[in-house]
């Protein structure tokens, strides 16, 4: 088996002749976009880069023929995210900046030959994957095949969030890995809304960087009760009535959300993280891997449909984010 460092590259340490190579063979370009963001007590500030590297790196032994088995070619690696997590350690940057530096790595890779990218993320702030889809907008713009695969998961997310009971059936097999079976039913309905540092990411994070996970973790209490936004639950409400489901979705998603940041004292982290498991994980990455697959694939045979972000209302509602101030808490 051939050792890790003949398998992955560099762009930038590749000569134009080599890479282009590679590229004719059907390799992608693999650009990170992830911020650096307080996830609790427990994970590191760039929880979401190694989540997404280490999917990258699943994602690409798993395409199989749809890149000729070219080696994994990583681009730039951008630090910079859209509304991170309030907390220590968090660096906030705005939508217009991200946008800028996500164009700027695909026209570099554009340059050097690439004619297929692939940006990943496991932030999943709508405004800071409409900053990817920007750059997917570019490449297709270009004649460059591009996907912003992480997408695809949050847009699953949002429709398990409508019915806590489809979502319970959905991941029945993680029932019998759930060491707390009292609240196992509650831990799967409530899993769409787990977003950040919670049951989900610990558990991914345990899968990729188990080395820097603090044991503390599994001494966390489960996050407070989050009370919903109540403007934006009335909101979501009416759209619910005026037949816009996804609307309404996606409305009641952002209530919470603006909830959860609201609670005093913040705990950095959704969901119950001290039921983390590797097994977990396993269960979790199972499920995600088909959908960027099928994802990736169909967008390097020409399918420019999707999918953008979700609430892609919220940039336009924002000024581009200019409404947004992110709060970065030190303590």
């Amino acid at each position: 088996m051939k050792d890790r460092e003949s398998i992955e590259m560099k762009l930038d340490s590749l000569a134009n002749e080599e890479a282009r190579a590679h590229f004719a063979r059907g390799a992608p370009v693999y650009i990170l976009v992830n911020p650096l963001e307080y996830h609790g007590p427990h994970l590191p500030i760039d929880t979401d880069a190694a989540i997404a590297l280490g999917l990258a790196r699943e994602l690409h032994a798993s395409l199989g023929d749809a890149h000729g088995g070219a080696p994994l070619i990583w681009g730039d690696e951008i630090g910079m995210g859209v509304e991170p997590t309030p907390g220590k350690g968090t660096v906030a940057c705005p939508h217009r900046d991200v946008t800028r530096a996500v164009i700027a790595a695909c026209r570099s890779a554009a340059s050097k030959g690439a004619r297929r990218i692939v940006l990943m993320t496991f932030h999943g702030h709508p405004l800071h994957n409409d900053a990817l889809w920007a750059g997917v907008r570019w490449c297709r713009a270009e004649g460059i095949a591009a996907a912003a695969p992480l997408n695809v998961l949050l847009r699953e997310m949002l429709a398990l969030s409508r019915d806590p009971a489809a979502c319970v059936k959905r991941f029945t097999q993680l029932r019998d890995i759930l060491s707390d079976h009292a609240e196992r039913d509650v831990v799967l309905g409530e899993l769409p809304r787990d977003f950040h540092a919670g049951f989900f990411e610990t558990s991914m994070m345990l899968r990729y960087e188990p080395k820097r996970v603090d044991p503390v973790y599994r001494e966390l209490p489960p996050c407070g009760v989050v009370t919903s936004l109540p403007g934006l639950e009335r909101a979501a409400r009416l759209a619910k009535w005026c037949g816009r489901d996804t609307l309404a979705s996606e409305l009641s998603y952002a209530a919470y959300g603006n909830g959860w940041h609201a609670l005093d004292p913040f705990p950095g982290y959704t969901g119950r993280p001290a039921l983390a498991s590797v097994e977990a994980a396993a269960f979790f990455a199972g499920e995600i891997l088909p959908l960027f697959v099928e994802n990736v694939r169909a967008a390097f045979a020409g399918d420019r449909s999707g999918p953008r972000s979700i609430l892609p209302w919220l940039r336009t509602m924002s000024f581009g984010g200019r409404l947004f101030k992110s709060r970065v808490r030190t303590r």
